[in-house]
């Protein structure tokens, strides 16, 4: 959702909320052109607008439905450097308060579906 530079523009400023800092200091020295810190600042509104319905949408859909949430990684698998993604973060606050989602038991999925244009080609 959001290019890497708006990860860490994000980042700055949810690090500096969670320490009571100044994020200006920081942004500065990572983005010293203030033409292109207020251009990432439109890029993040932008998005953030664009997706805020869809966002709505799916978290009503998952309390509905938990299917719609993505499975938990197993554990031996590597952990992704994504924590402070907004998008991520988000899903794991919707598990928190929806549930995660079980993982699948082997024999616990139906047979996929014949794939074709019409009844016909099945």
């Amino acid at each position: 959702m959001f290019s890497r530079a708006e990860r860490q523009y994000l980042g700055i400023l949810a690090r500096s909320h969670r320490d009571g800092t100044d994020p200006d200091v920081a942004l500065t020295a990572l983005f010293p052109n203030p033409v292109y810190r207020r251009k990432l600042l439109w890029g993040i509104r932008r998005k953030a607008q664009r997706t805020a319905a869809d966002l709505s949408l799916y978290a009503v859909a998952a309390r509905a439905e938990v299917r719609v949430l993505p499975r938990a990684p197993a554990p031996e698998a590597p952990a992704i450097p994504l924590a402070e993604d907004p998008l991520v973060t988000f899903l794991r606050y919707l598990a928190t308060v929806v549930g995660p989602r079980p993982a699948p038991t082997k024999g616990s999925g139906k047979a996929a579906p014949a794939r074709g244009r019409n009844k016909e080609e099945r």
